[in-house]
C-alpha cells in the first residue's frame, strides 16, 4: 500500500485549471468515431473525479510506462458520471467540474483522454465485449492500469482477474495499483468529497496534493459589502460540489492572470441580512477592481469559523476585519 508525504499549501502551488487560451497539446476525444490519434497506447480508465494522490500514483505509472514503451499515455473517462445513469438518486456532488478535468489530465502530462458518452448502452455492456471491442478492436492498447478497486461492465462483473487473463489473451499488460493511504485510510473520491462538506478543506488539500478549487464567472449581487467598506465579489460556481457553510482563507486568481490574491470567503445564506440564498462571497485583500463577469478561479486554504448571526452589520462588519487580520498573518508566509 503506497503512502504519501504531508502536503504544504502554497498559494502557487498545483495544477492550473483555467481554460486554456488556444493553447495546443493534449488529444481529447470525445468519441470513438476516430480513435486511430491514439491508438497502441497506455491506458488508464476511471472517474477520476478529483485527481488525487491516488489518482496521481496510478497515472505516474502510465505515464513512466508509456515513455518506456514509446506509446501514448491516455485516461479514459465517463460523462456523464456512471451514477448519474445507474443511480440518480446516490449519485455524488463532483468535485471538479469537466473543463478541470481536461486541464488536469493535460497538465499533468497525458498524451490522450477519451471522455466516453455513459449511457444506458455502456452501461449493460459485458465486461468481456467491453475490453474486446473498445480496448483491444479501437484502441489496440499496450497496456491497462488501473487502481485495485476497479470494476466495470455489466453489474460490474468485470474486475481485475478477469483483465488479467485477457490481457495475457489478447495481447497488453495489466496491472493494478494499490490505493495510496493518509492517517491509516485509502485517500478515496468520497473521502474528499466528506471532508469538503464538512468544512475541512485542509484535510480535503492534504489529499488533493492542491488546495481545493472552484471556477465559476463574477456575478452582481446586491454590493452590502461595498458599502460597509470591505466590497466582495460573488462568485456563480461551475462545480457542483461546495465547500460547508462557514468562512475560509482563499486565493483568487483571474484567467489570463497566474497571480493568487489572497481572500477572505464566505459560504452560506448571510443570516445577518435575512438571508436563505446559499451564496459565495469573497474578500480579495487591498483589490478595489471590477471583477464583473470574470471568470476566476477561487482556492480554499483554512477553515476560519462557522457562518453567525451578528446583532447588526457593525458587528458583522468588526468580526470580518479579524478576519481579514487573520487571512494577513496566514499568507504572509506565502511566496
Amino acid at each position: 500500500t503506497a503512502t504519501t508525504e504531508i502536503y504544504t499549501p502554497s498559494l502557487h502551488d498545483a495544477l492550473p485549471i483555467l481554460p486554456p487560451e488556444g493553447a495546443p497539446g493534449m488529444i481529447h476525444l470525445d468519441s470513438l468515431h476516430d480513435p486511430a490519434p491514439l491508438r497502441e497506447g497506455i491506458l488508464t480508465i476511471g472517474n477520476y473525479d478529483g485527481f488525487h494522490l491516488g489518482h496521481r500514483a496510478i497515472l505516474s505509472r502510465v505515464l513512466e510506462e508509456a515513455r518506456l514503451m514509446n506509446s501514448p499515455g491516455i485516461m479514459m473517462t465517463f460523462e456523464p458520471h456512471p451514477s448519474r445513469v445507474l443511480i440518480p438518486s446516490k449519485a455524488p456532488p463532483l468535485i471538479n467540474t469537466p473543463q478541470q478535468k481536461v486541464e488536469f489530465a493535460k497538465d499533468i502530462g497525458l498524451q490522450g483522454l477519451i471522455t466516453l458518452p455513459f449511457n444506458r448502452t455502456l452501461s449493460i455492456m459485458e465486461p468481456e465485449a467491453f475490453v474486446s471491442e473498445i480496448l483491444v478492436h479501437a484502441l489496440a492498447i499496450r497496456g491497462l492500469i488501473v487502481g485495485q478497486n476497479f470494476r466495470f461492465g455489466h453489474r460490474k462483473r468485470g474486475d481485475l482477474s478477469l483483465l488479467a487473463s485477457m490481457g495475457k489473451s489478447c495481447g497488453f499488460f495489466f496491472e493494478a495499483i494499490p490505493p495510496v493511504v493518509m492517517e491509516n485510510v485509502p485517500i478515496s473520491s468520497s473521502r474528499i468529497r466528506a471532508a469538503l462538506q464538512e468544512g475541512r478543506v485542509e484535510a480535503a488539500g492534504k489529499m488533493l496534493d492542491r488546495p481545493f478549487s472552484m471556477t465559476g464567472t463574477v456575478v452582481r449581487g446586491v454590493r452590502r459589502g461595498r458599502t460597509m467598506g470591505i466590497p466582495t465579489v460573488n462568485l456563480e460556481p461551475e462545480n457542483e460540489l461546495w465547500p460547508g457553510d462557514g468562512v475560509y482563507l482563499s486565493a483568487v486568481r483571474v484567467r489570463g492572470n497566474g497571480k493568487f490574491l489572497p481572500s477572505v470567503s464566505n459560504i452560506g445564506i448571510r443570516p445577518t441580512f435575512e438571508g436563505s440564498a446559499r451564496l459565495i462571497e469573497t474578500h480579495i485583500l487591498d483589490y478595489f477592481g471590477d471583477l464583473y463577469g470574470e471568470y476566476v478561479e477561487l482556492r480554499f486554504f483554512k477553515y476560519l469559523r462557522g457562518e453567525k448571526r451578528f446583532s447588526d452589520a457593525e458587528a458583522l462588519k468588526a468580526q470580518i476585519h479579524e478576519d481579514i487580520v487573520k487571512a494577513r498573518s496566514y499568507f504572509e508566509d506565502f511566496v
